[in-house]
């Protein structure tokens, strides 16, 4: 009797792990869309290791006056250098030079989320971009800064 017992324990024990749904890999998507840019940001996570990003799509147009032309439209495919993803948290930072001849320009661009409360999954808070070019009227040597709301989600 304390086999069969044992045996059907093991059983139930099974199928209720069976059950759970898989959790290997879920997604992350982050947007900003305003005056001065338009963001849209795609990537597979992993549950594991770390959690590395696959099948990374991203890009960014910026629309303010004075950005350098070689970072007006910026695929990030290749540009993620920084990445945080947790139950609180989704950070997300990039970064991009140009060789413009006689100087280096520089792009960064940093995505500050926070989960909602009594959400799952929904991330808000900011983005701030500061690129580096020639010094144009209204910037302090070649620097432009640019902030705004973004929005976030993971599963």
């Amino acid at each position: 009797m304390a086999k069969r017992t044992a045996g059907i324990l093991v059983l139930a024990i099974c199928l209720a792990g069976a059950v759970q749904p898989a959790r290997a890999s879920g997604g992350l998507w982050c947007d900003a869309a305003d005056s001065s840019i338009k963001l849209e940001v795609r990537s597979g996570v992993t549950r594991g290791m770390g959690g590395p990003f696959f099948d990374f799509q991203g890009g960014i147009e910026v629309l303010a006056p004075g950005i350098v032309p070689a970072f007006r439209k910026l695929d990030l495919k290749d540009k993620l250098i920084h990445s945080w993803l947790d139950g609180d948290e989704a950070k997300l930072e990039f970064y991009h030079e140009a060789d413009a001849g006689d100087r280096v320009d520089q792009f960064s661009l940093v995505i500050e989320t926070e989960a909602l409360p009594d959400t799952d999954g929904e991330y808000a808070g900011t983005y701030r971009i500061v690129a580096y070019g020639p010094p144009a009227a209204g910037t302090e040597e070649g620097r432009l800064e640019l902030t705004g709301k973004a929005t976030c989600g993971a599963d």
